[in-house]
């Protein structure tokens, strides 16, 4: 199997590389990958200034780009042929109204539009939680193993988020599930002047049965998307 490995945390994050290290004794693994963290830059791409690629070891690369950008750089300028594009670990979770913003789904999307089958994979944290990321690791490639058998509209891509419960506990069985279509609750907060974005994350409105409400609830939650 040939993964192209992805995300928007930056080529140094401790997600992404403990994802690749769990998934290299099955795949042969290119990884693309910011040269910086560029969380929530949606699906940003570059068109109107150079690219520069960094090699930083066999198989891994650091551009000066989007997640999106990655994309496109492995598979048209490298001509990589992957049977699957995984994007994350994301550090934190891309549940409902999140995904309108998330470079890690972005990526996702941007695999699919241009014929490659994908999964966008998050890691919802919270602060009253020790989860090391090679067990986070170890479950999301329990997870790719487990949507790789599931069928999957032409149109379509993968959005799966891992619940914030401890390495001492065993991970439930996956639910496929819907986006949840609540937005956000948040204010801005006026200091001097500048405005400041206060929000609860964890407290966030869900519906029942929801990816949030699923994912919130201790349960890896696996979302449909369409890639329009």
């Amino acid at each position: 199997m040939r993964i192209l490995l992805t995300n928007d945390d930056g080529i140094d994050a401790e997600g992404l590389q403990a994802f690749a290290t769990a998934l290299s004794p099955f795949a042969e693994i290119l990884v693309v990958a910011p040269m910086v963290g560029c969380s929530c830059c949606g699906h940003s791409v570059t068109t109107h200034r150079p690219i520069a690629i960094q090699k930083r070891a066999n198989d891994w690369y650091a551009i000066d780009g989007f997640p999106a950008d990655c994309v496109r750089v492995a598979l048209r300028h490298f001509q990589f042929k992957p049977d699957w594009v995984l994007s994350g670990i994301n550090h934190g979770g891309n549940l409902g109204a999140d995904i309108a913003m998330s470079g890690t789904v972005a990526a996702a999307r941007e695999a699919k539009r241009m014929g490659v089958s994908s999964i966008a994979f998050s890691q919802y944290r919270r602060p009253d939680v020790s989860l090391p990321w090679n067990v986070s690791a170890s479950r999301a490639s329990d997870l790719f193993r487990w949507i790789c058998d599931l069928p999957l509209l032409e149109k379509s891509f993968w959005n799966a988020n891992l619940p914030a419960i401890g390495a001492e506990r065993s991970m439930p069985s996956p639910q496929l599930c819907e986006v949840d279509p609540n937005p956000f609750e948040f204010q801005m907060e006026e200091i001097a002047d500048t405005v400041h974005y206060r929000g609860d994350y964890h407290n966030r409105p869900r519906s029942f049965g929801t990816d949030v409400a699923v994912c919130f609830s201790g349960v890896p939650s696996v979302s449909e998307l369409p890639f329009k």
